[in-house]
């Protein structure tokens, strides 16, 4: 009897180990798609010189029924984030010293566009970062349907920006 139980483990071994005919189950979607694997979802991490890299021009903006010329960061995809949010958090207790630079380096203003989806409706707000005798600053957000949960996020953080007045633009 101690033999047959040496055998039929002897067999199960060599047929454990054996190649299967049946193939293994896999996530449906994830390896074909190629969406998983891309890197494009893990981007969170950027350098500095990939944050000065931003797309930006200049663009002249109606304000308060004055032109104004602004200069416009294009953010149309949520992988700029991450970092560009962890930067408004490092920076927010020195946002006072940082704005006053910025405005003396005579800067007019900011527009932060969001759109990711051409051909859909623009959506934009306008508020006036301000400190009396400091700064005036103008920052415009555009976003699309597509962006608006991203656009929630960024309008967010003006209130919580310390020692600032802001008011919305009209």
């Amino acid at each position: 009897m101690p033999a047959a139980g040496i055998v039929g483990l002897f067999v199960l071994t060599l047929t454990a180990c054996a190649p299967s005919t049946t193939p293994r189950k896999k996530l449906p979607g994830y390896l074909s798609a190629g969406n998983f694997e891309s890197g494009y979802y893990f981007k969170t991490k950027m350098t500095q010189q990939d944050l000065l890299s931003l797309p930006n021009w200049q663009e002249s903006v109606t304000l308060e029924g004055r032109p104004v010329n602004m200069l416009v960061f294009s953010l149309p995809y949520s992988e700029y984030d991450a970092a560009i949010l962890s930067l408004v958090q490092e920076y927010k207790p020195a946002a006072l010293a940082v704005l006053s630079s910025w405005a003396l380096q005579q800067h007019k203003g900011v527009v932060i566009d969001m759109r990711n989806a051409p051909g859909q409706s623009v959506q934009e707000v306008g508020y006036s970062l301000a400190k009396a005798g400091a700064f005036d600053i103008p920052v415009i957000f555009r976003w699309n349907q597509a962006s608006t949960a991203r656009a929630r996020s960024f309008l967010s953080l003006l209130n919580e920006t310390p020692g600032i007045t802001i008011r919305q633009l009209k």
